[in-house]
């Protein structure tokens, strides 16, 4: 079976109380922003998974604990801010075939925030 999903609108938080229970890929959340050019730093606060972050396509990092914190390069103007976070397998794992090796807490996945940007200028 293959699952495909469109975009969508969805408030940070555990991706289960969002209505994705059981799922154990990855989200896309997107915005823009309005700044002046120039070196800033966006953190994303508390992430339960990995998360990788664009700036005006342009990678940022990766980072897979805390700090989620990435170093970014504004524009004058709009920005477009995309952070795909990739969630565990605990809360598949524990969905498809509940096992006692998925503790309390690893069903736990998503962005928390809060998510704030910091410029440098």
């Amino acid at each position: 079976m293959r699952f495909t999903c469109g975009p969508g609108r969805m408030r940070l938080g555990d991706w289960e109380e969002r209505g994705l229970a059981g799922y154990s890929g990855g989200v896309r959340y997107r915005t823009t922003v309005t700044a002046r050019s120039g070196p800033g730093v966006l953190d994303l606060g508390r992430v339960r998974g990995t998360a990788e972050v664009t700036v005006n396509g342009r990678p940022c990092g990766i980072r897979v604990c805390s700090p989620y914190a990435f170093d970014v390069d504004l524009d004058d103007g709009d920005n477009v801010v995309e952070i795909l976070v990739l969630g565990t397998l605990g809360p598949y794992l524990d969905e498809v075939s509940p096992t006692h090796f998925v503790f309390a807490g690893q069903r736990v996945s998503g962005l928390f925030g809060p998510v704030r940007l910091r410029t440098r200028s």
